[in-house]
């Protein structure tokens, strides 16, 4: 994953880190940019049909999910109601 930080503080500016995340963490980070990524695309999405598909499931499924939290779920951190949903 690359992340491009233009208004970020300048000593991220120019930095490239690279995380090494497998299994649930993997699937959590994916998730969370792709929804970076989409908050801040203006014209473009990029990725295979399948995967960007994948993503508008998933990115409706959570939006759901926030917008109408019961008692069980609206404390449950997001790790687990992305493993209620079946992402994880």
């Amino acid at each position: 994953m690359l992340n491009l930080m233009p208004t970020t503080v300048d000593v991220l500016k120019n930095r490239i880190t690279r995380w090494n995340w497998s299994g649930d963490q993997a699937k959590l980070e994916r998730i969370s940019a792709n929804i970076v990524q989409h908050n801040n695309l203006e014209r473009w999405i990029l990725g295979s049909e399948a995967g960007v598909q994948q993503h508008v499931r998933e990115r409706v499924a959570l939006q759901h999910d926030l917008d109408n939290p019961t008692a069980s779920t609206a404390k449950q951190e997001i790790s687990a109601r992305m493993r209620r949903l079946g992402f994880l």
